[in-house]
């Protein structure tokens, strides 16, 4: 992050074992924006096991550019910006901490995101639980809602987030297996 320009970026990680074969599979997404909350691209990196697929997303005055890329191949395309009314990360997590700063219990939001493409998707929050955590030698004020997404509307999802808006740990109720994430230092994981 830059005065002018702000990098959101997320790593996930899993492996699946089964006697002794296993598989990895690993997801690496960017968004980049500046610092008026407009957007200037994406980008998501993706291996299912197998060679990484990566798509980009920039954003132009004339549509965004989407270029895929795999291990043999570029292709490149233009398609429309998406309408409607969204926010870039950052504006998601100021939007997330003011309705904690003004003790909202229920509110949503519009985003993007690179795994989603350009298709604009609602994320719905009611909150479930407050109490206090220790991170390090602070205890800090924790929220839990219980979160409903328009790109996956059948999978439960339950975060739990301090009041930074900083991500204390995430369960996901996939249907074949369960994803629980936690806030964690590099050494402990």
């Amino acid at each position: 992050t830059t005065k002018d320009v702000i990098f959101s970026v997320q790593e996930m990680t899993f492996s699946i074992k089964r006697e002794n074969a296993t598989i990895k599979m690993w997801t690496l997404t960017e968004f980049v924006e500046n610092a008026d909350g407009t957007p200037k691209s994406m980008r998501v990196t993706q291996s299912m096991g197998s060679e990484p697929t990566e798509t980009h997303f920039e954003f132009t005055k004339d549509g965004v550019k989407l270029t895929t890329i795999t291990k043999n191949s570029r292709q490149t395309t233009m398609i429309p910006t998406p309408q409607g009314e969204w926010l870039t990360p950052s504006r998601v997590e100021a939007f997330i901490l003011k309705s904690i700063k003004e003790g909202k219990k229920e509110f949503s939001y519009a985003t993007i995101s690179p795994t989603s493409g350009t298709t604009i998707v609602t994320e719905s929050r009611t909150q479930i639980a407050s109490g206090e955590g220790t991170f390090g030698d602070k205890t800090v004020k924790t929220y839990t809602y219980d979160v409903k997404n328009s790109a996956a509307p059948t999978i439960p999802i339950r975060e739990t987030i301090n009041e930074f808006g900083d991500l204390v740990n995430q369960r996901m109720e996939t249907g074949a297996f369960t994803i629980v994430t936690t806030k964690t230092t590099k050494e402990k994981a």
